[in-house]
């Protein structure tokens, strides 16, 4: 099966009706991120757990003040940990990745994973640009 021809067609029908493309993203009620561990940090506490973190998603985006959900998951290494077991965690940095999930509906971090190793680059470090 050759699937040169289908997404050809794809291509002029998106080219076509751009609005098409728009409409499919923004109905993605979540979406997903893999980043370096320097493109987050913690930006406020409620007593126990990090209740906002400072989050640059791309290269070109600026910094945003993200709040955790309420019912945000909190993972290393995707084992569950407690609020106060995470901040120890991010703090000590022992993780080459953070991979978080954001409801846009409520503009929130649904969930965060610091990873050790997902096998999957982050998109390049926005801030060793121009070194």
């Amino acid at each position: 099966m050759n699937i040169i021809p289908k997404l050809t067609l794809l291509i002029a029908v998106l080219a076509i009706f751009p609005s098409l493309a728009a409409e499919t993203d923004s109905a993605m009620r979540s979406v997903s991120y893999t980043l370096n561990p320097n493109q987050v940090s913690i930006a406020g506490f409620k007593p126990g757990q990090a209740a906002f973190l400072n989050v640059r998603l791309c290269n070109d985006c600026n910094q945003q003040k993200l709040p955790l959900a309420d019912n945000a998951q909190l993972y290393k290494d995707q084992q569950v940990l407690s609020a106060q077991t995470f901040i120890d965690q991010f703090y000590k940095k022992d993780f080459s990745l953070i991979r978080l999930g954001i409801n846009r509906d409520q503009q929130a971090i649904s969930y965060i994973n610091l990873a050790s190793n997902y096998g999957e680059e982050p998109e390049s470090d926005p801030a060793s640009e121009g070194e």
